[in-house]
């Protein structure tokens, strides 16, 4: 192993020897599924019981339930990309600090620095 000038540890594959690798995206992956389904769940919940109060509102300014149903999806999916976004970032940092799984573009072996 090899240390470069930013003292960073240089490896190549165990295998073939290659230095091109990448971090693999398993924390990553998972991280924007978990948040992505808690953040609609949890949006999706606070936007339906806001709607029975809302629905007042909704009233004075339009009868047609779609106003209602519109929100709650709209509220669901923001709440959606939000989490899976924060889950993203939280992910890529399990891999990178936690997991170190790479995987070598040349031969495809995994293997951990």
């Amino acid at each position: 192993m090899e240390i470069n000038i930013l003292n960073q540890a240089l490896t190549t594959c165990p295998r073939c020897g290659s230095d091109k690798y990448e971090l693999q995206a398993t924390g990553r992956k998972t991280g924007t599924v978990i948040g992505g389904v808690a953040g609609a769940m949890s949006s999706f919940s606070a936007a339906k019981a806001g709607a029975a109060s809302g629905a007042l509102i909704a009233n004075a300014i339009s009868r047609h339930p779609a106003v209602m149903t519109s929100g709650i999806v709209l509220g669901a999916l923001t709440g959606f990309f939000c989490g899976a976004e924060l889950g993203h970032l939280i992910g890529a940092e399990i891999d990178s600090k936690v997991l170190q799984l790479y995987r070598c573009h040349a031969c495809g072996e995994e293997f951990r620095t």
